[in-house]
């Protein structure tokens, strides 16, 4: 059955079925209005299968899922609640820039995945930050400065008005000729490539527009 065809929580409770073979303390997802929650714990397990450490999670899917990840709630009370700590004013946690996260998952959102890809990372990262003051790899800034470090690493390009320009290109919110060279370095016109493009490298151009109200 294709995800279109299936029902949102028939698609939820199987990828959920799939992630709990490896996050086996995950509870079944609960219908909640238009959306579907997970609590649970997670173990973080090193190499040497050690366990650092354990968090308690609730996992928020909205009915956009698989199109759009879930959000991250720390409920265990290990995770101070603010930005030094990448923890949104909602609760929510900042697990990376949004882009980042759509561009590793491009080839399809599951629970699982991004449990592995996302969710494991920064609770690791986070109980490495407290031993050691940093993470294993890049800590990305909180919130906007955050999205904004992201751009400039993905582009190569350390001029905020051009990482506005070309991220205002991909949007199509300048105007952009039908027969200049696109954007994207193909070296095609723009009309015979990223014409009417529903998204840029695996990322849907709602979540590159957000990001473009904060790089304004």
């Amino acid at each position: 059955m294709s995800v279109r065809n299936q029902s949102g929580f028939e698609l939820v409770y199987q990828h959920y079925l799939e992630a709990k073979e490896v996050y086996p303390r995950l509870f079944e997802p609960v219908q909640s209005d238009n959306k579907f929650i997970i609590d649970g714990t997670v173990d973080i397990i090193d190499r040497d299968k050690t366990n650092w450490a354990t968090y308690e999670v609730r996992i928020v899917i909205s009915e956009k899922y698989p199109f759009r990840v879930p959000s991250l709630f720390e409920t265990g009370g290990q995770i101070i609640k603010s930005p030094d700590w990448h923890v949104y004013s909602d609760g929510s946690c900042c697990l990376a820039p949004p882009v980042k996260m759509y561009m590793e998952l491009s080839e399809g959102i599951t629970l699982g995945k991004w449990l592995s890809k996302h969710v494991i990372p920064f609770l690791a990262n986070h109980h490495l930050k407290t031993k050691t003051g940093q993470y294993a790899d890049i800590e990305y800034s909180h919130g906007k400065e955050g999205i904004r470090e992201f751009y400039r690493k993905w582009f190569g390009i350390d001029d905020d008005s051009e990482i506005l320009k070309k991220v205002m290109y991909i949007t199509k919110m300048t105007s952009f000729g039908r027969n200049d060279n696109c954007f994207c370095g193909s070296g095609k016109k723009y009309k015979c490539c990223h014409w009417n493009i529903k998204e840029y490298q695996g990322v849907p151009l709602e979540i590159i527009e957000e990001d473009l109200r904060y790089l304004k």
